[in-house]
C-alpha cells in the first residue's frame, strides 16, 4: 500500500484561530465599553431632567399664586410662605420630610416637590434689600433639591426673584 503525502491544508492553525479569538475580544470589550458609557449617559440625562421638571413645577406653582397676591409673609425661619390671593391663602411650607408641601384655604396639602434640602425665602425692595414683606416688591425663592447619583449625593440649588404685580401697581399708582 502506497501512502500519498498531503500537501495542502484545509481550515486555520491555532496561532492563526488565536488572533482571530483575540481581535474578537478585543471588539467585543469596545462593544460593550461604548454601550456602558451610552448607558451612564442616558441615566445621567433622565436624572438631569427630572430635576429640571421639579425646578420648574416649583418656580411655576409659586409664581402663579405670588403675581395674585395682595399681601405675602415669610415666617418659620424663612422658610413658609404664606400668599393672601383673591381665592383664599395659600401656604407653601417644607415638612419634616423634606417635601415641599402647598395648600390652599383648608383643602387636603398637595405635594409639590420630594428631597428639597433647602426652601428659604427673602422679601425685596426695589434695590433689592431685604424688607418687611408688607413693604416687598419681590420675592427671593431658594430651593436646593438632591437626588443619588450612584451611591453620591448631588445637590442643585436654583434661586430666583418674583415681582409681587399688586405692590408694583400699588406704588406706580400712589405716586
Amino acid at each position: 500500500m502506497k501512502m500519498r503525502k498531503i500537501t495542502s491544508q484545509a481550515g486555520l492553525t491555532l496561532i492563526e484561530l488565536m488572533i482571530g479569538l483575540s481581535l474578537g475580544l478585543v471588539m467585543l470589550g469596545s462593544v460593550i465599553s461604548v454601550m456602558v458609557a451610552g448607558n451612564t449617559s442616558y441615566q445621567s440625562a433622565q436624572r438631569f431632567s427630572n430635576l429640571q421638571s421639579e425646578f420648574g413645577f416649583i418656580s411655576d406653582s409659586l409664581m402663579v399664586d405670588l403675581r395674585g397676591a395682595t399681601a405675602v409673609a415669610v415666617t418659620g425661619g424663612n422658610s413658609v410662605l404664606t400668599i393672601t390671593t383673591a381665592a383664599g391663602p395659600v401656604v407653601y411650607r417644607l415638612d419634616a420630610n423634606n417635601n415641599l408641601q402647598r395648600q390652599l384655604n383648608a383643602d387636603p396639602v398637595s405635594l409639590i416637590a420630594e428631597n428639597v434640602n433647602l426652601f428659604n425665602l427673602a422679601c425685596l425692595s426695589e434695590t433689592r434689600a431685604v424688607v418687611n414683606c408688607a413693604a416687598a416688591v419681590t420675592v427671593e425663592t431658594t430651593v436646593e433639591l438632591s437626588y443619588d447619583a450612584g451611591g453620591a449625593e448631588q445637590l442643585h440649588r436654583l434661586i430666583f426673584a418674583t415681582t409681587l404685580r399688586n405692590a408694583i401697581l400699588a406704588k406706580k399708582f400712589a405716586a
